[in-house]
């Protein structure tokens, strides 16, 4: 009988890479402008597609980022994804695919351009200057994002006698495509002299 010794036999290494998860019903909320493009998620209905049973492997949101493509208002504007990571019992042999297709609205914000209420004692002078104040602008943002002009009415422009006069500014033309533009009127008072 012969004893056979196989010494240095070959070694066959394999990778068992890690499996690859869908994540379904994740959302991304509309917002109103503020000048960023940092966006939120829905993770209400988010399951995982791919899990084998019985593995427990679920989402971790913790440190989910997520931004739109664009900071200006829009709609259906691409929202990205990343961060999302699988947690549980046996996370370590799962990696998750971050969903591509979400999208979202950027809604216009409210902007009120209010005439400042006036008052001065009569003089035979017309009053100036007149003065505009802005209510919803997103930080860091200011009049010069505006096109259009201020027009204030004649009848105030013009007023020098004792009285009360509107600061008629509604017929102004300022426009963005990111906020919606109202106007409130002021007042202006023209007090006797003593």
């Amino acid at each position: 009988k012969y004893r056979l010794s196989l010494v240095g036999a070959p070694t066959t290494l394999a990778d068992i890479t890690k499996r690859e998860l869908t994540l379904q019903g994740l959302k991304a909320n509309n917002k109103t402008y503020d000048a960023l493009t940092t966006a939120t998620l829905d993770t209400l209905t988010a399951v995982l597609i791919g899990v084998l049973t019985p593995d427990e492997v679920f989402p971790l949101f913790a440190n989910a980022q997520a931004n739109f493509l664009q900071a200006g208002a829009g709609t259906a504007i691409p929202v990205t994804v990343s961060g999302i990571v699988p947690g549980g019992a046996q996370s370590e042999n799962y990696k998750i695919t971050m969903p591509e297709d979400l999208q979202a609205d950027i809604l216009r914000a409210s902007l009120l351009v209010i005439a400042d209420n006036q008052q001065k004692i009569y003089d035979a002078a017309v009053f100036s200057p007149f003065t505009i104040t802005y209510q919803g602008f997103a930080q860091g943002e200011d009049k010069s994002v505006l096109s259009g002009e201020i027009s204030i009415g004649q009848s105030v422009t013009e007023a020098k006698n004792t009285g009360t006069y509107t600061i008629n500014i509604s017929n102004s033309n300022l426009s963005s495509p990111n906020y919606l533009i109202s106007y409130q009127n002021g007042t202006l008072t023209i007090d006797p002299r003593p």
